[in-house]
């Protein structure tokens, strides 16, 4: 069995394409060369962006490309967790999206994540003890629009639909359970 590094920053070599890699730093620095080397702007590149809005049918300025999960999430908690609100999370959990949410003052519980989602009976304990997580929505998920909505870094979901099979996502999840 091969040992496969999670570690922050430190994607391991053997799954990148070091040449197609280095081609495509190529054509960018060819297409455009003070694009490439400037800090840009905060929403992100603006070809980029254009290039994910005509491929989901948006608006440029609907579309933001963040430097990665850390400021992604920054960015959302930011706009969406208040000190005190209650905020339920998977486990285990991106340890830099615990520090953000409880930086924010949140209340932050866990939820086991196993392979084919979230742990629905600690879900329903958990909301039996008393815990009221913040309702929100954010735009459609792909085959899951009926019971949760996708906000970047976060699906929020009613339990009253089945979250567990729509918990599917990688890296940092946050989930709010509406209540029905």
């Amino acid at each position: 069995m091969q040992l496969i590094s999670f570690a922050r920053g430190a994607p391991s070599l053997d799954i990148i394409d070091v040449e197609g890699l280095k081609a495509a730093a190529v054509r960018a620095f060819e297409a455009d060369p003070s694009g490439i080397t400037a800090y840009g702007t905060s929403v992100g590149y603006p070809p980029l962006r254009t290039w994910i809005a005509a491929k989901h049918g948006v608006d440029a300025e609907q579309v933001i490309v963040t430097n990665g999960s850390l400021q992604a999430d920054a960015l959302l908690f930011e706009h969406l967790v208040k000190p005190g609100d209650t905020v339920v999370v998977e486990k285990p959990t991106y340890d830099r999206t615990l520090l953000g949410l409880r930086s924010l003052g949140a209340e932050v519980h866990q939820v086991t994540l196993h392979e084919d989602g979230i742990d629905v009976a600690e879900l329903r304990a958990l909301l039996e003890s008393g815990v009221r997580p913040k309702p929100t929505s954010g735009s459609g998920a792909s085959g899951c629009r009926r019971c949760c909505r996708w906000t970047r870094t976060a699906w929020w979901c009613t339990p009253a639909r089945s979250p567990r099979r729509c918990a599917r996502a990688s890296g940092s999840v946050t989930w709010s359970v509406r209540q029905s």
